[in-house]
């Protein structure tokens, strides 16, 4: 395993994790899903999706978010795992 992550650099970051406060988790699946023609999905979609469904439940959120990835491969097959995780701060 060292060698693998031989050149592997970590930076540390902190900040408050509130009341209400979600951290959203997603694998390059998602980013590089492609439609038909071969587009892929991006990170800039991704953000606007967080952003305007942030007001959702959780699993109203995970649901459409993994809508509009599906509506954007328009039955275009999965190269990779799609995967998002959403943690949020209950108290």
């Amino acid at each position: 395993m060292d060698q693998i992550f031989k050149e592997f650099k970590a930076i540390t970051l902190t900040t408050d994790f509130v009341k209400g406060d979600r951290l959203i988790l997603f694998t390059d699946g998602i980013s590089e899903a492609q439609n038909p023609q071969g587009t892929e999905f991006g990170v800039p979609p991704i953000i606007e999706l967080m952003k305007m469904n942030y007001s959702l439940t959780l699993q109203q959120f995970v649901r459409s978010c993994g809508s509009k990835v599906q509506d954007f491969r328009a039955g275009e097959p999965s190269r990779d795992d799609l995967t998002l995780m959403v943690i949020e701060r209950m108290e």
